[in-house]
């Protein structure tokens, strides 16, 4: 291998850094062939400011919101031609979200925090609605139970506080 070809451009695949500069030039064109290539995710984390994909292309990009929209479009397919069939099923995917750790929710924190009027459209698309109710799902109990002993701790311990200044209260 000659120094100045990396084992990911003999392969086809981008890493990070290159697709991340090639977001960084403003070139639409070449955005749109880079975001478009099959390994590359919107949760692709960037290496030097630890922000997605996602994040750099709504944020840099002139109409970046309809890259992301086509990227998003691509991980919705129908399983088969005829609509009123009983095996006809909408799959979608969501390899394009995650990069390397499924459980990293770096693209969900980039989403929430841009402006409404920038992650709207983005936040109702269906592929980030289901990967959202998914997401929930998995971690619903964890929330409920942590929740449940936060509020038993709070009541208990303002039960205590009370208590213990209620019997001061008598004495004066």
């Amino acid at each position: 291998m000659s120094a100045g070809v990396s084992k990911g451009s003999l392969l086809g695949s981008k890493s990070p850094a290159e697709v991340f500069q090639v977001v960084e030039s403003k070139e639409r064109d070449q955005v749109v062939k880079v975001v478009n290539q099959e390994d590359v995710s919107l949760g692709m984390v960037d290496p030097t400011t630890g922000r997605s994909l996602l994040h750099k292309l709504l944020t840099t990009i002139t109409n970046g919101d309809k890259i992301v929209v086509d990227k998003l479009d691509s991980c919705i397919t129908a399983s088969g031609d005829n609509v009123d069939s009983d095996d006809y099923a909408v799959v979608v995917d969501h390899r394009y979200l995650v990069d390397e750790d499924s459980r990293n929710m770096v693209l969900i924190k980039d989403l929430l925090h841009l402006p409404k009027k920038i992650s709207t459209k983005v936040l109702s698309h269906p592929v980030i609605t289901t990967f959202i109710e998914k997401r929930w799902l998995q971690t619903r109990w964890s929330f409920l139970i942590s929740f449940t002993l936060y509020l038993s701790f709070v009541l208990l311990f303002s039960s205590f506080l009370w208590l213990m200044f209620e019997r001061y209260g008598e004495h004066d």
